[in-house]
């Protein structure tokens, strides 16, 4: 049982950011290749929510790596809170996130973001009166 255990924490270490806890991106590689298999296959939808936060050079510069780190923290917890269970939120590194929408058609896919988006904007840096959660967005959708 414990080499169970420590297996599935090592799995857990290679697939996992360590600072937001989302997938990272050799695991999202993993789970878009199996989704857009699935989609080729069965003609099933799917999105690509890209999200890349605006402005966050100047966040680490101007109050610390630490309030970068909790900026980023947040946005982590956005994508878990905002997405479906289906859904595949990663880091991609930097302040870059993706989410993989499973059978999202484009109204779920631009809901999505709508809500990621308001979400983000609402952040702030801590000693701070500017939002730091702009973001830029993109929305690529796949079928078959």
């Amino acid at each position: 049982m414990p080499e169970r255990m420590e297996l599935e924490r090592v799995v857990s270490l290679a697939s996992r950011d360590p600072l937001t806890g989302l997938f990272n991106r050799r695991r999202l590689e993993e789970e878009l290749s199996s989704h857009l298999a699935a989609s080729r296959r069965y003609g099933t939808t799917g999105a690509l929510l890209v999200l890349d936060l605006d402005h966050f050079k100047p966040i680490n510069d101007t109050f610390g790596h630490q309030a970068g780190d909790l900026v980023l923290r947040a946005v982590g917890e956005i994508l878990r809170t905002a997405t479906r269970e289906a859904d595949v939120p990663a880091r991609l590194g930097g302040d870059e996130f993706v989410v993989l929408l499973p059978h999202a058609d484009a109204t779920g896919a631009e809901m999505c973001a709508r809500t990621c988006r308001a979400a983000n904007s609402a952040l702030s840096v801590p000693d701070s009166r500017s939002s730091s959660g702009a973001s830029s967005m993109t929305i690529d959708r796949f079928a078959r």
